[in-house]
């Protein structure tokens, strides 16, 4: 009786293995398509705000990375800007109609200003529901423009804000401003920001084919328990 034990025990764990829960998947906001075309700044320099607006993923709601490309020969390697998180209270997409709720700062460096490659930045993590908005603030010289977008189908969701000689506060962002808040639609320039969020999702998945070697395996774990069965039994 303990061999059939053992063999029921066997199947139980195969069968808990087969329908284990899946891993953590990341999850990328996104709404550009990975290459820049043009890239947006105040002509005489100052503080530009530019932002990204997303709708939260049921399970992906905390955001850990955040991915910026530069696009600018004007910009230097080294120059510091910030990246942050918002909720966006009225979950509407629009900055300027509501208070933002600034979840999360990091403060980074630009590490390829005109190669238009992602660099990653560790944030938060911060916890968003429904709308939420990722942005960039920094403080560029006249000549240089750090906001790369690309030019294909606009999603309608890439924010700018300016405020000259003013410094940007990130907590209250359009405080003080020269341009904006907008969308780059309105100023000439329909585009999406290369700007993306990251976030971890827990999924459980279907349990999945065995294939071949796996289904032959089952069987003869299941074959073998009935015969000792059918040998206790007699």
């Amino acid at each position: 009786m303990g061999v059939v034990r053992i063999f029921v025990s066997v199947v139980v764990a195969l069968l808990c293995f087969i329908a284990a829960p899946a891993t953590a998947q990341p999850v990328e906001y996104l709404v550009d398509d990975g290459s820049a075309e043009n890239s947006l700044g105040l002509s005489s320099g100052g503080d530009i705000w530019w932002a990204n607006a997303f709708t939260v993923q049921p399970g992906a709601e905390t955001i850990s990375t955040i991915r910026i490309a530069f696009s600018s020969s004007n910009l230097g390697a080294g120059a510091p800007f910030s990246v942050h998180v918002y909720e966006d209270p009225d979950d509407d997409g629009n900055p300027s109609t509501g208070p933002l709720q600034l979840l999360a700062s990091a403060s980074a460096a630009v590490t390829d200003p005109n190669g238009a490659s992602f660099q990653d930045i560790a944030i938060g993590p911060a916890t968003v529901s429904g709308g939420f908005f990722v942005a960039a603030v920094m403080t560029h010289p006249g000549g240089s423009y750090p906001a790369a977008f690309d030019q294909s189908a606009s999603a309608a969701s890439s924010w700018l804000a300016g405020a000259g000689a003013a410094v940007i506060d990130p907590a209250d962002p359009f405080a003080s401003l020269a341009i904006g808040p907008g969308l780059i639609d309105s100023f000439g320039f329909p585009g999406n920001f290369l700007l993306r969020a990251v976030a971890g999702r827990q999924e459980i998945e279907a349990i999945p084919a065995l294939g071949p070697s796996g289904a032959a395996l089952l069987v003869c774990v299941l074959g073998l328990a009935g015969v000792l069965v059918l040998r206790r039994l007699a």
